[in-house]
């Protein structure tokens, strides 16, 4: 990466813009702003060696021919910022072929058609919940029923009129038996603008609920209970902000839901975004950890930015910056300004970041093929036991969703179990297994790789690539045969008749420098006024913030590129990107 250009003053680099932050966020801003303004220099700092952030794709081709997303792994064509730049950048896409998911809860291993709660199904299975909520057993119709209850509740801080028009809007789109084709998308339209502000249940206000309180005030205790074992995700029903976690939800519900994957990988985004960043004026400087951000009393540049890099100190002058980060990175840098100590107070801790964590097997066979998914080699499970989610990707599946350049190969690709995916407390459960609390004999050793039988007939490069992959990435054995062993207690088996995996890959969002996954927001915070804020917390100054985690769709890339496109419009007025294709109003699209 070269370094930043610009003219010296006393030892300090001066710059156009300053991005900081080599994330999804940061690295489209740069892209933006490059290939708009024409001539102004965009300089980019990313703290550590590699850019991407939260996205980390691993690849094996031609041994594996679908990448392995050690981060993000899918994205919804709703996702209109993001689908039209992967369409503009001309990427590959494919539709993501998923089945309807099968259960082991409470020790039951539960086919897809069984409801999990007390009603019997046509089989006469009777699950191992016992549900007040018979006809809604399944966790999303549990939540859904919530919401429903919850918004017909709903009362207004607006006078009279205003207050019954709102609720007599929300009672005629929500007043049906069938919660499946509820319209979700218009009852959160419709009532997301008066409901989050002016929203209070048993007078309370919206904002002011936990969402998990407002499960336990609408369902039974089972049903929570039946709601966290079988979502196999712990953060999104915990006590975020309920009247952010409402329309999140709704956007998960909303029919004809198409969900899509990069068949390259979504690192493969941004080395794209990268490669097309103009050359005069521009650059990327890594292993630059901003410490300081000083205002200046220079009118052309406003910030004093400095960096610690390789053990010293480098100091750079910035017309303008955005800080493309997260809260703990917020949390962490020092900015002399005397609005910004209330700003941290208040609005940098209106988000908090919840670990995440993946875990990546790698196998020569489909071996669940005729354990638990007949006639496929793709399935799901859901599971209260600590690997909670398990997707399985036989070479069937890889071929449907492989880059066209490695589809039709005569060389069959291996096989992939992604368990774990899963968040929040279950993430100490793995903690221990880490390489980090092992022995050093233990963690030294090489037994957490299994050459594959065609080892020898692989070229020199495939196997460097794939031992490259295992030192960087790999998992430890103790920690491989944990999962091996918990996949056994799954389906059912001794654990010798699972194979033995040929590596396992392993990711611990919660590590530093992230120190989250994704964000929620905060219970008693106004998510839209903190959003709002945080584009330029500190009035009249060029001093700006994006990135997922002040998002209105946390957790999502989508989330990180509305963030920013607010910064680059709202603040910076940059036109709309060329690549926006959505017949939806740009404007209003990137506000909600």
């Amino acid at each position: 990466m070269s370094k930043p250009g610009g003219r010296e003053d006393k030892g300090h680099q001066k710059i156009d813009v300053a991005v900081v932050g080599g994330g999804v966020a940061g690295v489209y801003a740069t892209w933006r702003l490059a290939t708009s303004r024409g001539g102004d220099g965009v300089h980019l700092f990313e703290s550590t060696n590699r850019l991407g952030g939260r996205l980390k794709t691993l690849d094996l081709f031609p041994m594996l021919k679908f990448p392995l997303e050690l981060g993000a792994m899918r994205y919804k064509r709703g996702h209109f910022l993001l689908d039209g730049l992967i369409e503009y950048l001309r990427l590959e896409s494919a539709e993501l072929d998923t089945s309807d998911c099968n259960y082991f809860l409470r020790g039951c291993r539960l086919p897809t058609a069984a409801h999990l709660g007390s009603g019997a199904n046509k089989k006469g299975f009777s699950g191992p919940y016992k549900l007040s909520e018979k006809e809604n057993s399944f966790a999303a119709n549990l939540i859904k029923l919530a919401i429903v209850e919850a918004l017909g509740s709903l009362e207004f801080s607006l006078p009279k009129r205003e207050a019954r028009k709102m609720k007599e809007s929300i009672k005629d789109h929500i007043e049906r038996d069938d919660l499946e084709n509820l319209d979700w998308q218009t009852i959160v339209n419709e009532g997301s603008i008066q409901y989050k502000p002016y929203g209070k249940i048993t007078n309370i206000h919206f904002y002011d609920v936990g969402f998990w309180n407002l499960l336990q005030h609408f369902l039974s205790n089972e049903a929570v209970l039946l709601i966290h074992d079988s979502l196999g995700y712990e953060s999104i029903v915990s006590n975020w902000n309920a009247a952010a976690a409402v329309p999140w939800f709704v956007a998960d519900f909303a029919k004809q839901q198409e969900w899509r994957v990069p068949c390259e990988g979504f690192e493969n985004l941004i080395n794209q975004l990268v490669d097309r960043l103009p050359s005069e004026g521009n650059s990327i400087s890594l292993d630059h950890h901003l410490e300081r951000v000083i205002p200046t009393k220079d009118g052309a540049y406003n910030w004093q930015l400095e960096f610690r890099s390789d053990g010293s100190k480098k100091t750079f002058l910035a017309k303008e910056v955005i800080l493309a980060l997260p809260r703990r990175a917020l949390e962490n840098l020092q900015v002399e300004d005397t609005e910004w100590s209330e700003i941290k107070r208040y609005y940098v801790s209106a988000v908090a970041p919840h670990k995440l964590f993946k875990f990546l097997l790698v196998y020569e066979e489909p071996w669940w093929t005729e354990l638990t998914f007949p006639g496929t080699d793709f399935g799901r499970v859901t599971t209260d036991l600590p690997i909670r989610q398990v997707y399985y990707y036989g070479p069937e599946w890889i071929e449907k969703h492989a880059p066209q350049r490695l589809r039709k190969r005569s060389k069959k690709s291996w096989a992939v179990v992604m368990a774990s995916y899963s968040d929040s407390h279950y993430v100490k459960f793995w903690s221990t297994f880490s390489s980090q609390n092992l022995l050093s004999a233990e963690a030294l050793s090489d037994r957490h790789f299994c050459k594959p039988t065609g080892w020898k007939a692989m070229r020199p490069a495939e196997k460097k690539q794939l031992l490259q992959l295992k030192d960087q990435h790999g998992a430890r054995w103790r920690m491989i045969m944990k999962i091996q062993s918990l996949l056994a207690e799954l389906h059912s088996v001794e654990l010798e008749k699972i194979p033995q995996p040929i590596v396992g890959f392993f990711m611990d969002w919660g590590e530093d420098p992230y120190q989250g996954g994704w964000h929620t927001w905060e219970v008693h915070r106004r998510a839209s006024q903190v959003s709002e804020k945080m584009l330029q917390p500190i009035p009249d100054k060029g001093l700006y913030i994006c990135g997922e985690a002040y998002s209105s769709e946390q957790g999502w890339i989508e989330g990180a590129l509305k963030s920013t496109e607010r910064v680059l419009v709202e603040k910076l007025s940059l036109s709309t990107p060329e690549s926006w294709s959505a017949s939806v109003d740009f404007d209003s699209y990137i506000k909600s």
